[in-house]
């Protein structure tokens, strides 16, 4: 499949010069800054396959040569792409890429020219041998460097729970920095609350999967239920589970006796933004789960909460 034609790459970088600052191209992701930043479980050999060119993101060794579409930025770099790009017309055989895949991007070893030509030429695809590096985190082509921190901190979650052995299909994310620190704190309270019902020490990994499945994915359930995520769209799941546990304990600390995560949820839904309503409009439905001397307050404790939130992320 071919895409549209684009200028050739001299005068393409001809035409970035030219650019102001802030629309210069992006740069492809240094292969070394994401895999520092996430624990690797394992490597496998996924042998020669065909790989979509646009999830190939970032490069091992030649940051500074091409930009994150690998159009070429020095001109001893164009030299060489106009040899591939003559070769290409010819039909030569070229042999495969070598690629590293780290969930769902690649990042080039060897083959930089001939992935550049290839993308210039309108091609969707090509000819890998890839080694893939096994990671708990996902990772997308939109990545970019100033997601790393936030997928370190998931990456270091994951590898503290054990959470995607434990539960494969689960999937906790972030919008926020520290916020795994919080999820963490909620595990070792379980964990704590766990070994006193018990009489005896409850293995961190028991806890994570109790957690998991008896506070976390109930919030979560209710959560996707009402539609919350419609009325909050830069939250994640995670966001509003924190929150909701956050004011569990607020609601706890006023009352003074025990509260749930279902009663915290179902105070905390009564004030954030109807899925049916614009932003700008907080529902005044009351629900009727606090005493009256409680309800009084509710709107302070939300504002506890949210600078809470604000000191930690």
């Amino acid at each position: 499949m071919r895409r549209s034609y684009s200028w050739p790459p001299v005068v393409a970088e001809q035409g970035r010069r030219l650019l102001p600052p802030l629309l210069q191209p992006a740069w492809p992701l240094p292969f070394d800054a994401v895999s520092s930043r996430l624990y690797v479980r394992q490597r496998v050999d996924h042998g020669r396959q065909t790989v979509p060119l646009a999830h190939i993101v970032g490069t091992v060794g030649k940051f500074g040569d091409f930009d994150r579409c690998f159009l070429p930025i020095r001109h001893d770099v164009i030299e060489r792409w106009l040899s591939i790009e003559r070769a290409y017309r010819k039909g030569v055989s070229l042999p495969p890429v070598e690629l590293y895949k780290v969930w769902d991007i690649y990042f080039v070893v060897d083959g930089h020219h001939r992935v550049a030509v290839a993308r210039e030429q309108g091609f969707v695809e090509i000819e890998a041998r890839v080694i893939g590096l096994v990671v708990d985190v996902p990772l997308t082509p939109g990545l970019t460097v100033g997601d790393l921190e936030r997928k370190e901190q998931q990456s270091d979650f994951y590898e503290w729970t054990n959470l995607r052995q434990l539960r494969p299909d689960a999937l906790i994310e972030t919008s926020g920095l520290n916020a795994y620190l919080d999820i963490i704190m909620q595990i070792n309270h379980h964990r704590v609350r766990m070994s006193e019902a018990c009489g005896h020490e409850v293995a961190v990994p028991d806890a994570v999967a109790d957690w998991y499945d008896t506070v976390y994915l109930p919030v979560v359930t209710l959560i996707r239920q009402r539609k919350l995520l419609e009325a909050m769209p830069n939250h994640t799941e995670a966001d509003l589970y924190i929150c909701v546990a956050g004011y569990q304990q607020l609601l706890a600390e006023h009352t003074g006796s025990p509260v749930t995560l279902d009663h915290a949820l179902d105070v905390y839904v009564g004030y954030v933004p109807s899925a049916n309503k614009p932003w700008g409009r907080l529902t005044r439905r009351r629900i009727d789960v606090l005493p009256p001397e409680t309800a009084t307050h509710e709107n302070s404790l939300l504002a506890r909460l949210r600078r809470r939130k604000n000191t930690t992320s």
